[in-house]
């Protein structure tokens, strides 16, 4: 049995209310549910719609209005918050009845967050020979952001061959931002992945040749605290940037870089780039002395660099540089967030 007690719904940090009113039902037997969220004055409602008893059963309907009352409940408080959803946008999809394998041509698809349901062109309905049921929606296969789903959608008269509306978008990515940034963003969808690179990755300089071996150390110990560590060698230049530049980008998709300084080599050139761009070093270098003076003094002259002295058990060291270099990341980040005031509400204090 579905369950309609109001209840309390926690999205993006705050309390959302989420009441569901049976309003009856329609000439086909279909039942139809008034879906409200509301969070202080900020109120979100929905329409929700389905099947006839016979058709549909209890634990189908309330997975379908558990569904319904989770997006709702987002998308009252993303209101609340004042995140404003991306822009209409416009990509191709193809359509296909549900019994029929033929696609159609591509159609010019918009994307529409503010519309709640997915709709096409009466007149393209027809000519895919689409049926459409008693309230209007038909039953269709459609490809779009490289996937191929099932969906109902609202066959009416409209300038635009189809509208994606946020039913489907949630469907396909789960979220329309992730949608926006597949179909039509692809700079956004880059920053998304250089964002979560940024949490996950950790960069390790230093000479290679008969050096290398130390490096893969660094590497490992890295691996094991849950890093994706990585060395410049391992991956293919990118043509349109020079040797610096390419140590610059790897460094911007890192949370901290660790250098091992024993050997003089193109490390040297490396790291007054990746100092004076504020990145998080720890340096291992051995107890006789660092590869070069020439960056003695970056622990002097640079807040976010450090020097590990080893002797014989670099391992404890590399440990320690970890450690260190994880929490200075971890405080930097909290003071990017307290210094910049509109992350306040998207990164709250204590979350890094």
């Amino acid at each position: 049995m579905a369950d309609f007690t109001s209840r309390i719904i926690h999205k993006l940090g705050l309390d959302v209310l989420s009441e569901v009113t049976p309003r009856g039902t329609v000439a086909s037997g279909a039942r139809v549910f008034l879906v409200k969220s509301s969070c202080a004055e900020t109120v979100e409602t929905g329409t929700l719609t389905a099947p006839p008893a016979g058709s549909y059963s209890p634990e189908q309907l309330e997975h379908d209005i558990e569904a319904f009352r989770d997006r709702l409940a987002e998308d009252c408080a993303r209101k609340k918050l004042g995140l404003k959803p991306p822009p209409q946008s416009y990509t191709s999809i193809r359509v296909a009845p549900l019994d029929r394998d033929h696609w159609s041509s591509n159609l010019v698809a918009l994307v529409d967050w503010q519309r709640p349901t997915t709709a096409i062109q009466r007149a393209v309905a027809e000519v895919l020979n689409l049926t459409a049921k008693e309230d209007g929606a038909c039953k269709v296969r459609i490809e779009i952001a490289g996937r191929v789903i099932r969906a109902d959608v609202l066959a009416i008269d409209m300038p635009t061959p189809c509208v994606i509306g946020r039913d489907l978008v949630r469907e396909i990515s789960g979220d329309v931002y992730h949608l926006f940034e597949e179909t039509v963003d692809r700079f956004g969808k880059a920053l998304r992945d250089v964002a979560k690179a940024k949490k996950q990755t950790v960069l390790v300089i230093g000479k290679y040749g008969e050096n290398t071996e130390r490096l893969r150390q660094v590497q490992a110990l890295a691996s094991i605290k849950g890093y994706h560590a990585i060395l410049l060698k391992d991956y293919e230049d990118i043509q349109e940037l020079s040797l610096p530049e390419k140590a610059l980008l790897f460094g911007l998709l890192s949370c901290f870089v660790i250098c091992d300084d024993t050997v003089a080599s193109g490390h040297n050139e490396e790291l007054p780039i990746l100092a004076n761009a504020g990145f998080v070093i720890a340096i291992l270098c051995p107890t006789t002395g660092c590869s070069s003076w020439m960056h003695a003094h970056f622990p002097t002259s640079f807040r976010n660099v450090r020097v590990f002295e080893y002797s014989s058990d670099i391992s404890a060291r590399i440990q320690e540089a970890i450690l260190w270099a994880e929490q200075q990341a971890q405080q930097v980040t909290r003071d990017w967030n307290e210094l910049y005031p509109w992350r306040q509400a998207t990164f709250p204090r204590g979350t890094d």
